[in-house]
């Protein structure tokens, strides 16, 4: 009798133990032993989701196990955000994540349902995405320079379209117009594709978008690009200026992305998946940069630095920037 109860309680403590991430360091090393969960916290087809499935498929060569790519997205990619932090924290359950998710967002949300830092642990930041500002061929501005000094002696007559307010396009647009002093009407819209459409079709001025969107318009002539908001001139694009040689040198758009996972992933798993991201960055880096984005790379800990800088600096900035329509 007494050895029958033994048995239940050894087996009943296993079950519990078998309960948490990781029983042992053994399973810690034997990790993955099934398929990963990645959630983009945007609809199929968004820049993040097409990096994250690039990415995937080479993390997954790496891992030698399957990572499956599911699209979470909706309320400024809040829900797949708050699905992730929530998830149990083994490893199993990740997030293709951006500077929106961690930056803006606090900015936006009063009540946002996740802790931008303590709710994930991050993994590391994968690549990062340089906004630019461009006019149509037919634009009376020929430099960025000729229209903020119009914009400065005609406030509120021009406009730029970006892809959605609280999106990083309105922000790049915001800061311009901060650092600038300049008025310049931001016309929203519900994504960069309509914005797009309407800035070609000549119902705004101006264009706030990713340099992978507008690089074939200004190819073909029918756009001419202004200026870009990251610190250093594209590769791409080398003749075309920064929004700080311009004489504005704390100004910086750039958006990025990233891998992160629920808080209290085990060190060993954090470790592995960021050494899997940065094998796939380095495979992938030619592709990418061709697609106009710079590849980051780098720890957990440099991303989780990251973090907490810009949460210390820009957050606060679009706070007072954003309107209170947008501060939900």
């Amino acid at each position: 009798m007494i050895t029958r109860l033994m048995s239940i309680l050894a087996a009943a403590i296993a079950i519990t133990i078998s309960g948490a991430p990781f029983a042992n360091a053994a399973d810690a090393q034997a990790y993955p032993n099934r398929p990963i969960r990645l959630v983009v916290p945007f609809p199929p087809g968004a820049a993040t989701d097409t990096v994250a499935r690039l990415v995937a498929k080479s993390m997954s060569d790496h891992l030698k196990q399957t990572i499956v790519v599911e699209n979470k997205g909706g309320a400024g990619a809040t829900i797949g955000a708050a699905f992730v932090a929530n998830a149990k924290p083994d490893g199993y359950t990740l997030l293709a994540t951006t500077q929106g998710v961690h930056i803006f967002n606090p900015a936006i949300y009063a009540d946002l349902s996740y802790d931008p830092l303590k709710s994930f642990s991050p993994i590391g930041e994968l690549v990062s995405s340089s906004l630019v500002f461009a006019v149509r061929s037919d634009s009376r501005f020929k430099t960025m320079k000729e229209l903020i000094a119009y914009a400065k002696s005609h406030p509120g007559e021009l406009s730029y379209a970006s892809a959605g307010q609280g999106s990083s396009l309105n922000a790049a647009g915001e800061l311009l117009k901060h650092y600038a002093g300049v008025d310049i009407l931001h016309v929203p819209y519900r994504g960069g594709g309509p914005a797009m459409q309407d800035f070609l079709a000549g119902r705004t001025t101006m264009n706030s978008s990713y340099y992978s969107s507008i690089m074939s318009h200004a190819r073909s002539g029918a756009a001419r690009v202004l200026a870009v908001g990251s610190q250093k001139r594209l590769p791409l694009a080398p003749d075309v200026p920064t929004i700080a040689e311009l004489g504005y040198p704390e100004y910086n758009s750039d958006t990025w992305t990233g891998l992160a996972g629920p808080a209290g992933m085990p060190p060993e798993v954090v470790e592995r998946l960021n050494a899997a991201a940065n094998y796939a960055l380095k495979v992938n880096q030619p592709q990418l940069e061709s697609e106009g984005y710079t590849v980051l790379g780098g720890t957990a800990e440099e991303m989780r630095e990251r973090i907490k800088t810009e949460l210390g600096t820009v957050t606060p900035l679009l706070k007072k920037l954003w309107p209170p329509a947008v501060q939900k």
